[in-house]
């Protein structure tokens, strides 16, 4: 949000309008959205204090534009990646060939997902792009352990996927006949395990690919027994009815638990639920999905509490007043299932996240 704000009010100043040469801005406005990002956000501060630490040293002060354009020039080297010569006869994982992101998308491949299913999922594959341009993002086609149609990587973090949506499109195929998708999940995200990444998950069914104890329904608890207190937030999109209400309800208490969202899209349902549940709390400004993260941790404790929630023995309950608390006179929790307390839908707190956004405007 701080970061949001300052870029609005900076880009008076920069705009073109105002006399600034077009390229002025178009440099402002690349490293406003390097600075978007919260690793390299976080790797600016570092590398200003190693700064500030060599320049005292020198009695000298630090030279900010030289400094900030070395900076974005290391920021492009590693998002370009450097390539690797990868062991014979293994699989690559994402992680050995380039630097860390924020967000990992698994697509199911499976025949399963012909006809109805691929097409709703690609629709919300659409619509979640505008995400994946803005956000280093990989994206992998999830299908068997091993062959022509295994579980592999489409996109790599470094790749630039601006204007290349109707190639994804093309790329998602439903052609395996298996689904090697927690174990496949767990060698592509370990990791990343100290950083604050998302995975979003688009699938119509089960692991029955992996190797124990990652196989099946609870092989999710591998993941997070493994990952236990690292920053990893899963948002699952399950198509079609396949599923047990019992097993979805694990589906939902996941992604709950990891402040992730989750949705059921079944047979005969309008795109607009998906938007309201799924979509559009995953195009939120980091920020503003931080705050809804929180809220669903807050609501799955609520709900554990009370028996309606499926318990983890990995999961760390949160410390008394460390929950997200809305600000006076908003209310809050995304959940509209009962909980013990009064709660709003997700489309009325995703709404009052994008209000606020509008009150960052200048005149």
């Amino acid at each position: 949000g701080v970061v949001i704000r300052y870029e609005r009010q900076a880009a008076r100043w920069w705009h073109s309008d105002k006399g600034a040469a077009p390229e002025a801005f178009a440099s402002f406005k690349a490293a406003a959205n390097v600075l978007m990002s919260s690793v390299f956000r976080k790797k600016y501060i570092d590398e200003v204090e190693a700064e500030s630490q060599v320049v005292v040293e020198l009695g000298e002060e630090i030279h900010w534009r030289r400094f900030n354009i070395r900076f974005m020039k290391m920021v492009d080297i590693s998002k370009r990646g450097r390539p690797c010569v990868p062991k014979e006869n293994s699989q690559p994982s994402e992680h050995q060939q380039e630097d860390p992101s924020l967000c990992h998308v698994f697509l199911d491949g499976t025949g399963s997902m012909t006809g109805g299913h691929i097409q709703k999922a690609k629709t919300v594959l659409r619509d979640l792009f505008p995400r994946f341009v803005m956000t280093p993002t990989a994206v992998h086609l999830v299908g068997t352990r091993s062959g022509q149609d295994r579980s592999r990587l489409l996109y790599p973090h470094s790749q630039d996927l601006e204007g290349k949506e109707q190639e994804l499109m093309q790329s998602w195929t439903t052609e395996a006949i298996g689904t090697y998708l927690w174990e496949y999940i767990y060698d592509q995200t370990k990791d990343y395990a100290e950083l604050n990444h998302e995975v979003i998950i688009i699938t119509d069914g089960n692991d029955d690919g992996s190797n124990p104890p990652f196989k099946g329904l609870m092989g999710f608890q591998e993941i997070m027994r493994r990952m236990s207190g690292k920053q990893i937030r899963i948002s699952l999109l399950l198509i079609g009815t396949s599923f047990p209400p019992n097993q979805v309800s694990v589906y939902r208490d996941l992604c709950m638990a990891t402040g992730g969202m989750f949705h059921q899209n079944r047979d005969g349902d309008q795109n607009a639920l998906v938007v309201q549940d799924f979509t559009a709390p995953l195009l939120l400004t980091e920020a503003e999905r931080d705050a809804l993260a929180a809220d669903q941790r807050h609501s799955y404790q609520a709900m554990l509490s009370t028996g309606q929630a499926t318990p983890f023995d990995w999961y760390l309950p949160l410390a008394c007043g460390t929950s997200h608390r809305p600000a006076s006179g908003t209310t809050s929790a995304p959940s509209t299932r009962s909980t013990g307390r009064e709660q709003l839908p997700v489309a009325t707190r995703v709404n009052h996240m994008s209000s606020q956004v509008t009150v960052m405007e200048f005149d």
